[in-house]
């Protein structure tokens, strides 16, 4: 938000009224209706394990098929999953922020320096043709 300006919201609970804060499930109605009714984009994840991966992907591809641009945020060693499952979806070309991996574990200060350095990456997919 400090390098584009933008206006960031953070939701931490895809669950049912924001109950759970699990990437392993699917994004609930309500949060869905209210990110495409206050949101301009969203980044989701983190796709960095199997069940994750899945439902990240997952609610990238309802996002975009509401309207809303969306990147599912990703790491090395989950990326090739990610990428496949797309294509299982039928949204091969969704928008992946790939990240080291893992990112738990990993500390805060590493963590600010990977997401300082994938500012531009981010950026990129959001304002190019192709992502």
């Amino acid at each position: 938000a400090e390098r584009t300006g933008a206006t960031v919201s953070l939701v931490t609970r895809k669950g049912p009224h924001g109950r759970s804060a699990n990437a392993a499930e699917p994004v609930a109605r309500d949060i869905l209706e209210r990110l495409t009714s206050e949101a301009d984009v969203v980044m989701t994840g983190a796709a960095d394990c199997g069940s994750c991966t899945a439902y990240s992907v997952k609610d990238v591809i309802e996002l975009e098929e509401s309207g809303l641009p969306a990147v599912v945020v990703t790491t090395t060693r989950f990326e090739p999953v990610a990428a496949t499952l797309s294509a299982n979806f039928g949204m091969p070309d969704t928008r992946r922020l790939v990240l080291p991996h893992p990112l738990g574990g990993t500390d805060e200060a590493t963590l600010h320096e990977w997401a300082d350095a994938a500012t531009d990456r981010l950026i990129g997919l959001l304002t190019t043709e192709d992502g």
